[in-house]
């Protein structure tokens, strides 16, 4: 028995110590693949460097953002401010504007309460501290209105319903008018839980990964390329297609759309969130119209945006790819590459035919970045910047130039921000046509635009403060445009309800209710003009009054301009009720 032990321990000793180094040598292939590129084929190398090509030093969780902007925009609020400008000029011809500008102010109100979908804004524009007028909408109920007292003392509002019978009281065809206007909510429009998302992504990645076949890609080690100006050795991954297979591609990706009901599903319902499905029913559906002298007939097409429609498409869309595949040449190629320099991709290139017909070059030097956009072989966007991130803040600084008919474009920009300060600077200098300007002295060969804007506050809480300044410099002009405004964010906000009390409703009102309204209004327009023209500073002593004033005296002009309205918009009526 001891022999048998001795023979068994020395039998361990050997087997453990390979055991361990079996072990090791599968920890550290296992990391070579993982951690490394060894191992790894073209293809798969060329998939991990596309998906790195964008990638930023942190994750985006895109439910986060959404969950972010769903609290942000449900918050209500109180905002207040004023816009006013100024001319800083010498010239002559600008006296006018000058005096008009430097005294002319727009004033604000807006409360919001947007889980009640309730809305309230007041304009106001002043001359010299003089009021000329008040403009005020206001939103509940999906009721809209607006009202401007100096014309009419309620709201004249809209109800978001039954639009197709009000458009015709005013004469308009319906056929393109929506029987109510769909809310857009974006959180809504935006939203797409994270299990579809992966299935999507995972269906036709999936195609991919089946269609391009490993031949399709290649790699080359130590490629010699010129990175934004700078000479760089790299490693090359490129996926290389010819016609043919380009067109087997994107055949089966429409095969697999049209066969994929979690698809179409979320483009239907993002569709009706938008109103897009609205919009694309009516562009394709059709009218047309036949007349003898016998009769007239209205022939209307109605297609609805759903998934057998979608299918069908898709189904054209195969069939024509199909047919134009005959005359595909496996000649013709296509190739794609990146370019990667210590495990980054600093380069993509897109080839026709081997010859290069766009680029995106990426070099980046600690916090510094130089973005440019090549297409055949010219130059046409750049992008330098910089990026510091400290651990609550955060600067970005730089330059894009974009490049058109050997014309240099750029756009300076400065942005800072902090839990409770916010910078954005913009600035560009853009060629002018002076034989467009009112005189040449004042302003010269080309104008530089600028604005500086400032936030204070922390997002969605207590009060926050902005201020900007709008500048167009040219010559010796400079005109601002100044916007200050104070937005509260507080549970304490009321508006009121907009209904019959305070308003009056279009589409309950009959069109001689409509023409007395309107008469109305001109009325007490031909009353206030006058008073406000005088506090504009324009003498109305010597003017001709009929020329200020609209003339409703006339009865028999009135009543022959009434009768055509009611005419026209009878005629139209049936017409529309025809095309519905």
């Amino acid at each position: 028995e001891g022999g048998i032990l001795m023979k068994n321990k020395k039998i361990l000793i050997i087997i453990i110590p390979i055991i361990v180094l079996l072990l090791i040598g599968i920890g550290l292939c296992a990391f070579a693949y993982f951690a490394t590129d060894m191992f790894k084929s073209p293809k798969q190398l060329f998939f991990k460097y596309a998906g790195k090509t964008l990638d930023t030093s942190e994750k985006f969780d895109y439910d986060k953002f959404l969950e972010n902007y769903k609290i942000q925009s449900e918050k209500s609020y109180k905002s207040s401010g004023e816009i006013t400008a100024t001319v800083n000029s010498d010239d002559s011809d600008l006296k006018q504007a000058k005096e008009v500008l430097d005294n002319a102010k727009i004033t604000f109100v807006a409360n919001s309460i947007p889980t009640k979908e309730k809305h309230y804004t007041n304009i106001g524009i002043t001359y010299k501290n003089n009021e000329i007028t008040k403009l005020e909408g206001l939103a509940s109920n999906n009721n809209y209105g607006l009202k401007c007292a100096d014309l009419y003392d309620k709201y004249i509002y809209v109800e978001n319903n039954n639009l197709k019978s009000l458009a015709r009281k005013f004469g308009i065809s319906a056929t393109y008018v929506p029987d109510k206007f769909e809310k857009t909510n974006l959180y809504e429009l935006l939203n797409v839980n994270k299990e579809t998302r992966t299935k999507i992504k995972d269906t036709y990645y999936n195609v991919l990964d089946q269609k391009l076949d490993s031949k399709m890609f290649s790699k080359e080690k130590n490629a010699e390329i010129t990175v934004n100006g700078e000479k760089v050795k790299t490693n090359a991954y490129s996926l290389k297609l010819n016609e043919v297979e380009a067109y087997d591609i994107l055949i089966s990706l429409l095969q697999t759309l049209k066969d994929d009901d979690t698809t179409l599903d979320l483009i239907i319902d993002k569709a009706e969130k938008s109103n897009l499905k609205y919009m694309i029913e009516q562009s394709l559906s059709s009218t047309n119209y036949s007349s003898d002298s016998i009769s007239s007939t209205l022939n209307t097409t109605t297609v609805t945006f759903n998934k057998d429609y979608l299918k069908n498409s898709i189904q054209s869309m195969i069939d024509y790819l199909q047919n134009s595949k005959s005359d595909a040449s496996s000649d013709n190629t296509m190739k794609i590459t990146i370019y990667v320099n210590n495990k980054k991709p600093i380069k993509i290139e897109l080839f026709a035919n081997d010859e290069s017909k766009f680029n995106l070059d990426i070099t980046k030097d600690n916090n510094n970045n130089l973005l440019s956009v090549g297409v055949e072989g010219k130059t046409i966007f750049k992008a330098d910047y910089t990026v510091n991130k400290g651990k609550n803040s955060q600067k970005l600084n730089g330059t894009i130039t974009i490049i058109a008919d050997e014309t240099n474009i750029p756009i300076n920009f400065n942005i800072e921000s902090n839990k409770e300060l916010n910078k954005i600077n913009l600035k560009t200098t853009l060629p002018i046509d002076n034989t467009m300007l009112i005189s040449r002295a004042s302003f010269g060969n080309d104008a530089t635009f600028e604005i500086d804007s400032q936030t204070t506050g922390e997002l969605g809480k207590g009060t926050n403060s902005n201020t900007s300044v709008i500048s167009i410099t040219s010559g010796d002009t400079t005109i601002k445009v100044n916007l200050k405004e104070d937005i509260t964010f507080s549970d304490d906000v009321s508006i009121d309800d907009l209904n019959t009390n305070n308003g009056k409703c279009l589409n309950n009102m009959s069109v001689s209710e409509m023409e007395a309204l309107i008469k109305e209004i001109i009325v007490n327009y031909q009353k206030v003009l006058p008073i406000k023209l005088q506090l504009l500073g324009v003498n109305t002593s010597t003017s001709n009054d009929n020329s200020l004033v609209v003339d409703t005296t006339n009865e028999d002009s009135n009543n022959s301009n009434n009768e055509t309205l009611v005419n026209t918009t009878t005629e139209d009526s049936v017409l529309s009720t025809q095309e519905d």
